[in-house]
């Protein structure tokens, strides 16, 4: 960090096996202390990886750098602001189309931190922001979608605001999969689903889906053609959700991730190579 100019520090609530490697546990057992932040993390809908408090002290500045690195290519990092001061900016965007504004507490913004982006302290006070970074899944991505859109293009928030309540409780799950290893087949895929939903209780219902989507280790029976990531994906995505209907008709109510939010945020790192095959079409224009 510090050769990026990056000199926020850390405390971490969760850790991997290396900077930004995981699979991602507790650390110290913060998170099973912490039942506000649980439930602000639930909130989000998904599975979380590497979270953090972090702080920018007074006259402290973070130079602009961009995440590009392969554990970006399937997460984001939902930045939620617990202390901050109105001279607390934070830069983002292309050369030429930078965007700043300064973040308001209690609320979340995400942004493309494949773009560069900085933040200054220019204020008297410490700045503390609660970090989380987490593969998307559908209700992430809803939620994003209903949001505030700052930058060249804005939006205006559509819906009802995510609440939080103090009074719930809530559980998280957290990645307990290293990336490298899911490359090995839907067998690995599967051991990665189980484990993640069986930090939500969901874990017999999960080795129920997966059995039914890779019964023999690799996803295929016997002279069966290959199926395409999509229709792979599509097919375990369906099996989730006809286990959810059955074992929980409630599920999509529930506060944090359910069997299917699991799924979809495990399955984004299958076969991730013809993933941007997959990517053929952005706001309706084809890619060349």
């Amino acid at each position: 960090n510090a050769a990026q100019g990056v000199v926020s520090k850390h405390l971490r609530l969760t850790r991997g096996v290396g900077d930004l490697v995981g699979p991602f546990k507790d650390d110290s057992g913060r998170l099973a202390r912490s039942p506000y932040i649980r439930l602000l993390l639930a909130s989000l809908g998904g599975v979380i990886g590497n979270t953090a408090l972090m702080s920018l002290e007074p006259k402290g500045i973070v130079e602009a750098h961009f995440d590009t690195n392969d554990y970006w290519h399937a997460r984001v990092r939902v930045h939620i602001p617990v202390r901050t001061n109105k001279k607390v900016l934070f830069s983002c965007g292309q050369k030429d189309e930078m965007q700043t504004l300064s973040m308001r507490v209690g609320r979340a913004y995400l942004f493309d931190n494949h773009l560069g982006h900085s933040v200054e302290n220019k204020g008297k006070s410490t700045r503390i922001h609660l970090t989380v970074d987490l593969v998307g899944n559908g209700r992430f991505w809803e939620l994003v979608k209903r949001s505030i859109k700052h930058g060249s293009t804005k939006k205006k928030g559509g819906g009802s605001k995510q609440e939080v309540s103090e009074a719930q409780d809530a559980k998280v799950a957290t990645e307990v999969w290293n990336d490298e290893a899911l490359q090995s087949g839907c067998g690995a895929v599967s051991k990665a689903i189980v484990s993640t939903a069986s930090q939500l209780g969901l874990g017999i219902a999960a080795e129920r889906v997966t059995s039914a989507w890779c019964p023999s280790g690799d996803g295929a029976a016997a002279g069966a053609p290959r199926r395409s990531r999509r229709e792979d994906i599509g097919e375990l995505r369906r099996l989730a959700v006809e286990q959810s209907c059955e074992s929980n008709p409630a599920s999509h109510l529930s506060v944090g991730p359910g069997l299917v939010e699991v799924v979809e945020s495990v399955a984004e790192l299958h076969r991730p190579a013809e993933a941007d095959a997959e990517l053929n079409a952005i706001g309706g224009e084809e890619v060349k």
